[in-house]
């Protein structure tokens, strides 16, 4: 698979999403202390582990910064996924977490989450 990169929903002009999962913030350029000015260089970032096992990054716009699991990202990007509370999710087809490929991901509903959880285990077995 050929790695294609989109514009992270609500931060068009600062970061990318690729379909594998990789994150990087644009070149720009950033107003500084009084008038100075100084330009930015694209480059990639490197995500963070949270407590609950899942690929985090935080993005900043207009001094605000927000923390978005990486899976999410992807699928808003990709699959026009708007986070939505529980009506929906977007779940790890192989159900590993560090795997955050576009291939890897799906919008369900809580109920196929439950069904698949069950599958999974029984698969397991």
């Amino acid at each position: 698979m050929i790695e294609e990169w989109k514009a992270v929903p609500n931060y068009e002009e600062r970061y990318q999403i690729s379909n594998f999962g990789r994150l990087k913030s644009l070149s720009y350029v950033k107003k500084g202390n009084g008038k100075s000015y100084f330009h930015t260089k694209e480059r990639l970032l490197n995500p963070s582990l949270n407590k609950h096992g899942y690929l985090i990054f935080k993005l900043q716009l207009n001094k605000k910064c927000k923390t978005y699991k990486i899976h999410q990202l992807v699928a808003m990007a990709f699959l026009n996924f708007t986070p939505c509370g529980h009506e929906y999710y977007v779940d790890h087809i192989d159900r590993n977490k560090l795997n955050n490929s576009l291939d890897n991901l799906r919008i369900i509903t809580p109920k196929d989450s439950i069904c698949n959880r069950d599958i999974f285990k029984t698969q397991k077995k």
